[in-house]
């Protein structure tokens, strides 16, 4: 499976291909008041209006400046869902053959552990988890329509 290999300060992570629906430069940011401190605004992506997550916060507790997003979504009551996590640079997409197994106290999103092609160690993550986990709030975000 190929794997979207990116880096969120000085850490590298991967998402496999088919969990990604594009990757887009950051633009256009707006802010949302009154919602969770990862949840940095929304963009307007092909007249969808889709929550922008910082993803180096979800990972760390502190805020990011990365100027990359991946779009993720998931349909769930046939509903499509989707957010965009933002990432520092994303680097390249290998094949995975299998993932290792995680070290304990893992983030919940992670999923397995690889090697990029640089011999750089990856944490796979799988970053649907987390639409499924937060459905009700970001589906009112997708909900509207420029």
């Amino acid at each position: 499976m190929k794997y979207v290999v990116y880096q969120v300060g000085d850490t590298f992570y991967g998402t496999a291909i088919l969990q990604i629906s594009s990757i887009e430069k950051l633009t256009n940011l707006q802010s949302v008041p009154a919602v969770n401190p990862e949840v940095k605004g929304i963009v307007v992506l092909r007249g969808e209006v889709v929550p922008v997550i910082d993803l180096h916060y979800l990972l760390s507790g502190e805020h990011g400046d990365g100027e990359k997003i991946i779009v993720v979504e998931i349909e769930t009551d046939n509903k499509v869902q989707k957010a965009a996590f933002i990432v520092d640079d994303v680097k390249e997409i290998p094949d995975v053959d299998k993932l290792k197994p995680l070290p304990v106290n893992s983030s919940p999103l992670a999923e397995g552990l690889f090697e990029s092609t640089d011999g750089i160690t990856v944490v796979a993550l799988d970053l649907r988890k987390y639409l499924i986990s937060h459905k009700t709030q970001l589906g009112e975000m997708n909900d509207v329509r420029e």
